[in-house]
């Protein structure tokens, strides 16, 4: 398999598991694209758009804290090579438990709060450490999302 699809790939997967484990404050630096004359990285999930890597980082850094816990899972990856430029375009499913009480413990066992179903739209390009995110936009699918219902702090989430 070409390296360059298997990258991309990865950057993919890479992103959707820092945001289930926790560790977001990785993916301004490590999936989105660093800033440079040419390129300003940006996030857009229909909530709200983040351009730039400091309002990526914050944007965040301010949502997911909002979340006991997260799972998403991506499937049917379309990738297409041009260069130094990529795109990329995937289903994406958001399994999502919305923080209770910041203060106390994980409740054992819940159901979801919410579940998005969507496609994500990545434009990427080659930098020096290799792909990156430049452009990243969800569209959710269907009239609202798949199971249970959008906190106010998402109202929008992945709308045109």
């Amino acid at each position: 398999m070409n390296a360059d699809l298997v990258a991309i790939e990865n950057i993919v997967v890479d992103s959707q598991y820092l945001i289930d484990s926790g560790q977001w404050s990785l993916l301004a630096d490590t999936i989105f694209a660093a800033e440079t004359a040419d390129v300003t990285p940006e996030a857009d999930f229909g909530f709200t758009s983040w351009r730039g890597t400091e309002a990526i980082r914050s944007g965040f850094d301010a949502s997911l804290v909002r979340f006991e816990a997260c799972m998403h899972a991506v499937t049917n990856l379309r990738i297409e090579l041009d260069g130094d430029r990529a795109t990329a375009r995937y289903y994406v499913q958001g399994w999502h438990w919305v923080r209770q009480d910041a203060a106390a413990a994980p409740a054992p066992s819940r159901n979801a709060d919410f579940v998005v179903l969507g496609v994500m739209h990545d434009r990427l390009v080659r930098q020096a450490d290799g792909w990156r995110v430049a452009h990243r936009r969800l569209t959710r699918l269907g009239p609202d999302v798949a199971v249970g219902r959008l906190p106010e702090f998402l109202a929008g989430l992945g709308e045109e």
